[in-house]
């Protein structure tokens, strides 16, 4: 690394694998772009997922293991932007002893206006309990304007968790890419239950499907994840426009789902962290809520049905209000003992006027012991502009 004419290098002396989080205002830049960081010990570390999204275009990153250690190895010399690990890790933790009888489709299934071959598809859509299933595919998904991460390593599943969500309008795919065989499809085949760690447009542990209790459970075919474009998924999750008929078949138009697009980096982290956002949905909006005041930048995102994304900075209103707020989002309770604790609270709109619950403390306080409170903040969404924060009642 070259920094103001001083070239370092290696990674014996700065190697750092273990120690607490501080709060810093260091703000840490990727070819031009910010990235989230924690400062531990003095040290910088950002997310390797993180990394590689902006790292993408012109680098592969590699987890290799050295002497005992986890490092990260960058490779200038290939470029890849595709990272489609579902087929070769997602396959190994199929279940093979719970199967079922899944069939070809033989009616017209018409996705973003493009009518997808059944007959020499390699990955055709198939048909389970009279449900329509699709390939989450690298390819095929960027085409639905999702994206679906593979994590092998995770504390939320052992097995490993795949990840789907709405992708950036700049990684979707305006053409559907199919890989066709010589061979035709037959009428009938058996599929898997997908036996892995599965969340949708979600990041919480008790966010994760329970696919066994599923009506329309994710299966997995040809060592690829299928899920069932059920009104509950193509409508409900992703906002899709979703039509079946007998004469035009399945018809799904995806060009502007109304969901927003989740950073599911945290999945991946084998250390304790702070969620970055909380994600709230209602039927004609949804809500993205900083989590804290220790990330480098706290954008509240809100966005009506048939408006665009609105983003607001509030990191500044934070931090020169009234009160030194730490938690958003964030209500106080009480223990069976009579001991204070915080849990995650349910923000209320009123109009355009966001009342929130956080967790902070007076800024005169000690900053050694400072005193919890829950403090009421109200924000006007139509602005961004933080109206008040009061010590709630």
């Amino acid at each position: 690394m070259n920094y103001d004419g001083t070239t370092y290098s290696g990674l014996s002396k700065h190697n750092k694998t273990a120690g607490n989080i501080y709060h810093s205002d260091v703000k840490t830049y990727i070819n031009g772009e910010s990235i989230f960081s924690y400062n531990i010990g003095g040290y910088s570390l950002a997310e390797v997922n993180a990394l590689r999204k902006i790292v993408r275009e012109n680098m592969t990153i590699e987890v290799i293991s050295s002497n005992d250690e986890n490092l990260v190895k960058l490779d200038h010399s290939s470029s890849t932007n595709k990272h489609d690990n579902t087929k070769q890790n997602a396959k190994k933790y199929t279940n093979r002893g719970n199967t079922v009888k899944v069939s070809i489709p033989t009616f017209k299934v018409t996705l973003n206006g493009t009518t997808m071959d059944s007959e020499y598809n390699k990955y055709p859509c198939i048909v389970y309990n009279d449900i329509t299933y699709f390939p989450m595919t690298y390819d095929y998904s960027r085409f639905l304007g999702l994206k679906a991460n593979w994590y092998e390593h995770t504390k939320r599943d052992a097995r490993g968790v795949l990840f789907i969500g709405v992708c950036h309008r700049d990684e979707r795919q305006l053409k559907l890419n199919t890989i066709t065989t010589t061979k035709k499809n037959k009428r009938h085949y058996t599929a898997n239950l997908a036996d892995y760690g599965l969340l949708i447009n979600r990041l919480g542990y008790h966010d994760l499907i329970n696919n066994k209790e599923e009506d329309y459970p994710i299966l997995n075919f040809r060592g690829i994840t299928y899920f069932p474009l059920t009104w509950k998924y193509a409508v409900d999750e992703f906002g899709w426009k979703y039509a079946f008929d007998n004469e035009y078949g399945l018809s799904i138009d995806c060009a502007d789902p109304f969901k927003p697009v989740i950073d599911d980096t945290p999945i991946g982290f084998s250390m304790p962290h702070l969620p970055k956002e909380r994600y709230v949905y209602g039927d004609d909006f949804y809500l993205v809520i900083p989590h804290s005041v220790y990330a480098p930048v706290a954008n509240l995102v809100y966005r009506k049905r048939g408006e665009e994304e609105r983003v607001y900075n509030i990191t500044d209103q934070l931090y020169n209000g009234k009160y030194a707020v730490v938690y958003l989002n964030m209500e106080k309770f009480f223990t069976d003992d009579g001991a204070v604790g915080f849990k995650e609270s349910t923000p209320v709109i009123d109009g355009n006027i966001l009342s929130l619950k956080c967790k902070g403390y007076k800024r005169e306080d000690d900053p050694k012991e400072p005193i919890s409170e829950e403090i009421l903040m109200k924000i006007d969404l139509d602005t961004g502009q933080i109206l008040s924060e009061e010590i709630a009642e």
